[in-house]
C-alpha cells in the first residue's frame, strides 16, 4: 500500500528533475562561453541568467566548475537523502545514501585521476559520467527500491533455527 510519506519521493523526484535542468543549463552555458574565450570569439557573450561569468577569465571559469559540481552533488545528495529519510523512517537511510553516493563520488575522483595518467580521453568520460549519474534523479530511483526490498526483508535467524 501507497504510504503517505511516499508522496514524499515523488516531490523529491520533481525536485531532481528541476535541479537536473537547472544544473544542465548552467554547466552548458558555461561549457559554452568557455569555448568563445577559448576560440577567442569577438564578443563572447553567456546566455541568458549567466551574465556573472562574463566577468571571469577562461581559467577562473574553468575552475569555478569543480565548486559548482560538488554544490550540485550534494544537493542531489540531500534531496535524495531527505524523500528517502521520510519514506523509511527505520532504515538507517542516511549511512547508506552517503555510502552510495561516497563510492560513486570516489570512483569518479579515481577516474579523472587516472585520466592524467592515462587513457585522458575515455578516462575523463567515465569519470563524467559517474558524476552524472549522483547528479540526476538515477541515485534516487536506484535507492528508491533498494531501501524498499531491504525494509520488507526479514533479516533475524528466525529461518535459519527452524532448518
Amino acid at each position: 500500500m501507497f504510504h503517505k510519506n511516499h508522496l514524499w519521493l515523488l516531490v523529491g523526484f520533481l525536485s531532481l528533475i528541476t535541479l537536473g535542468f537547472l544544473r544542465e543549463y548552467i554547466f552548458e552555458g558555461i561549457n559554452a562561453y568557455l569555448g568563445a574565450l577559448y576560440y577567442q570569439h569577438e564578443n563572447p557573450s553567456a546566455r541568458f541568467g549567466l551574465g556573472i561569468i562574463e566577468h571571469l577569465d577562461y581559467w577562473q571559469l574553468f575552475y569555478l566548475k569543480f565548486p559548482l559540481t560538488l554544490i550540485t552533488a550534494l544537493l542531489f545528495f540531500l534531496i535524495s537523502y531527505l524523500s528517502l529519510k521520510k519514506a523509511f523512517t527505520s532504515l538507517p537511510v542516511l549511512l547508506y545514501t552517503s555510502i552510495f553516493f561516497g563510492i560513486i563520488f570516489l570512483l569518479s575522483l579515481t577516474f579523472y585521476g587516472l585520466a592524467y595518467l592515462m587513457l585522458p580521453e575515455k578516462m575523463y568520460n567515465v569519470s563524467r559520467r559517474l558524476a552524472e549519474f549522483i547528479q540526476s534523479p538515477l541515485a534516487l530511483m536506484v535507492l528508491y527500491p533498494a531501501f524498499l526490498i531491504f525494509s520488507k526483508a526479514d533479516f533475524t535467524n528466525s529461518d535459519r533455527s527452524s532448518s
